[in-house]
């Protein structure tokens, strides 16, 4: 039987594969992730060009074409992690991998989407993935071994080392793993010893800043072994009326066994001289404290709340309101969470009932003002297509600065004189309290606990708008050592003590303070502020640039040299710098 004619307009299978795959099949081969070149319909009179002909599509993965464009970069600090490369080379210039090379061209930019699909790598992702899982897993190991050392030191298993304190009612150094405080009594107390039996009164201290005699009679009790509770007077105002009241002095130390008045250093002397101390401590011991006693600082209490509204914050809150905040393209780059200046240049017209000059007038007083800025940090405020950002939604400020809780602060900046009074009254509240007598060791647990940090912190808020240019040199160099010093304390309560270079480099470069609009890490103050803008240690690059905008807080090199040497003593520990 005679095999049936083709037909015409049937396609043998020699044209199928002459014409190549269907667009099905073409579809079903983009949607896996090849790349496909398309011939699209043309004219015959279509002419040859040098590449794909006129008309010609390439297309690539979808989920690929976001990498093509470039995103904002958080800006790192140059830091010194206390290592160098061996051989004597600088730090970070250690021989690089072919991967290496490519993540970081990757990072900055340099492969497309289409090169990578060419090599067909997805790394990218996973590397990423990697990296979080990494630090997930080095998170809960280091907690682990934690809790595993502090078990053998309660069961006497690890030997103790040279230089641990062994005397009874010492400060305990507090382990970084703030969820399992040590030294500290559930009753509230901020001074307290896990050594021998519960005290069931309370003994209190009312103590002074600075005060070499409140420092005698904190050293005294500690060397007795007794847990104490510490009211300072300069942070709890309030409470010197009540002290004037209970003896008829507002002169401090003045100490309460339970609700018993026993005073200050001279009568704590006398009475051991007279073997009287023992007894009134016993009964402190068996005596639950009444409630006519001396009450411990409590949370809030004695805090003023008297800060005064910026004269733009108003405005401020008007434009936070209306502005239509979203990322967007900016000079061939994607900017998060901003907005045009020509829509905030309408409010402010709006605002303020002015012409379009006098409005970007004001734009820039409320840029001076550090609640808005541009993108790039090209210019204060114009009108047209330009890009400005909330000071809160800096990527920098959100992830990195410590001392913001997700809003920058509205009310008027402090004067420098204030600034300095606050910064200085609970630096010394904290140092004092805290740090042992020989100046070697700090009990960083209770800090955290205290409420004299959580009105330090708290007090580092107003630091968001302060202008540090308006400080003479002498006042610039102790505001910045000052900040240093309290930053270092606050940067080991979250961070830890740092065990190795990138510890480190966490420390000194990731924790940083938003102060003036700006972000200053614990190196950016040292290098960049006290050291006059030099570069870190086996580093290439300075702290701050040509036109960075903390440039003018540097000190100037004569006085930086000057001071190079420079210890600041705070109570009785003192840092070198």
């Amino acid at each position: 039987m005679d095999a049936p004619a083709v037909k015409e307009d049937q396609p043998t299978e020699a044209a199928v594969a002459a014409e190549g795959p269907s667009p099905a099949d073409r579809n079903k081969d983009a949607s896996d992730g090849e790349i496909v070149v398309q011939k699209l319909d043309v004219s015959a009179d279509t002419k040859r060009v040098d590449g794909p002909l006129e008309g010609e599509e390439v297309k690539a993965q979808s989920t690929l074409s976001a990498a093509d464009v470039p995103l904002e970069r958080i800006p790192e600090e140059p830091v010194f992690d206390g290592t160098e490369k061996a051989g004597g080379g600088m730090h970070g210039e250690s021989e690089r991998s072919p991967s290496s090379e490519t993540s970081q061209s990757h990072d900055k930019g340099l492969f497309s989407a289409l090169e990578f699909a060419r090599k067909g790598v997805d790394w990218p992702e996973k590397a990423a993935a990697l990296k979080s899982f990494v630090k997930e897993r080095g998170v809960v190991m280091s907690n682990a071994l934690r809790r595993l050392s502090d078990k053998m030191e309660d069961l006497g298993l690890l030997p103790e080392k040279d230089g641990d304190p062994v005397e009874a009612g010492g400060l305990h150094a507090a382990s970084p793993d703030l969820q399992s405080p040590k030294g500290i009594d559930l009753d509230g107390s901020l001074h307290s010893s896990s050594h021998g039996p519960k005290m069931k009164g309370r003994i209190t201290l009312f103590s002074k800043s600075g005060c070499q005699d409140s420092r005698a009679a904190r050293s005294f009790l500690r060397s007795k072994g007794l847990s104490f509770v510490e009211v300072n007077v300069d942070i709890f105002p309030q409470r010197k009326m009540e002290l004037e009241e209970r003896t008829g002095t507002s002169s401090v130390p003045q100490v309460f066994f339970n609700n018993t008045f026993v005073g200050g250093i001279d009568e704590l002397n006398a009475l051991e001289a007279k073997k009287e101390l023992d007894e009134k401590v016993k009964d402190v011991f068996e005596t639950e404290c009444p409630a006519t006693a001396p009450q411990a600082p409590v949370y809030g209490e004695d805090e003023a709340e008297n800060l005064k509204l910026d004269e733009c914050a108003e405005v401020v809150r008007k434009l936070r309101e209306r502005v239509q905040v979203k990322d967007r393209f900016y000079k061939m780059r994607l900017f998060s969470r901003c907005f045009p200046g020509s829509e905030a240049l309408d409010i402010f017209a709006d605002d303020q009932y002015c012409e379009k000059e006098e409005a970007v007038e004001f734009g820039r007083k409320v840029a001076a003002k550090h609640f808005i800025r541009h993108v790039l940090q090209e210019n204060l405020f114009e009108d047209g297509n330009h890009l400005y950002r909330f000071l809160e939604h800096d990527p920098v400020v959100s992830t990195k600065c410590f001392n913001f809780n997700g809003t920058t602060n509205d009310a008027e900046p402090l004067s420098t004189s204030e600034i300095e009074v606050s910064l200085r009254k609970f630096t010394l509240a904290i140092i004092d309290s805290y740090v042992s007598d020989d100046g070697k060791r700090v009990d960083y647990q209770s800090i955290s606990m205290s409420e004299e940090f959580r009105r330090y912190v708290k007090m580092t808020e107003l630091l968001h708008r302060f202008d540090p240019s308006t400080l003479s040199q002498e006042e610039k160099l102790a505001f910045f050592i000052n900040l240093y010093n309290i930053m270092t304390i606050h940067a080991i309560i979250i961070l830890g003590h740092p065990t190795g270079p990138l510890d480190r480099r966490r420390l000194f470069g990731d924790f940083q303070y938003l102060v003036g609009g700006y972000p200053y890490s614990l190196s950016a103050i040292q290098n960049g502020v006290l050291r006059g803008n030099q570069r870190p240690p086996y580093q290439l690059i300075k702290p701050f640039g040509p036109k960075d905008k903390r440039l003018p807080i540097a000190l100037p090199e004569s006085q930086s040299k000057s001071s190079s040497g420079l210890v600041l003593i705070l109570g009785r520990m003192s840092w070198r710098y």
